[in-house]
């Protein structure tokens, strides 16, 4: 999935980006990750939900027969072209202590940016705006 944001401009307004997935028991952690750094690496955390690049703005925790299922809303604050072709996922880490569980990961979601002066003389703004941030979903732990 790929998601095209506008160069030099804020990403939350109506297009959040999602991560979420169904927590486990005993409860695991969920993390956005990125690869800003070549690599995958944790992105934003509820522990620290804020950093230069971007922010986690909303938490939905859901308690189920099955543990935890939560979501985490998260936005850029501004986009610049070092976030070009960046890639995101979610992944859910498994309690501590917990023995035999490995990290669950998502599909990755793609950023692509877009020149500001190209979206202003195209009629490519509104097809960007139409939809709804990708959510991206992470398996539950067992």
């Amino acid at each position: 999935m790929s998601r095209e944001i506008i160069h030099n401009k804020f990403t939350l307004a109506d297009r959040p980006f999602i991560c979420e997935g169904q927590l486990g028991l005993p409860t695991g952690t969920l993390v956005v990750e990125s690869d800003f750094e070549d690599e995958f690496k944790v992105f934003l955390t509820l522990d620290n939900p804020n950093n230069t690049i971007g922010f986690i703005f909303k938490n939905e925790t859901i308690s189920e027969t099955c543990g935890m299922y939560q979501k985490l809303y998260f936005a850029f604050h501004k986009a610049n072209d070092s976030m070009n072709l960046r890639r995101f996922r979610c992944s859910i880490r498994p309690a501590l202590g917990l023995i035999g569980s490995d990290v669950k990961l998502s599909d990755e979601g793609v950023i692509k940016v877009i020149p500001s002066t190209y979206v202003i003389n195209s009629i490519f703004l509104p097809t960007i705006l139409k939809d709804i941030g990708p959510v991206m979903h992470v398996s539950h732990l067992t």
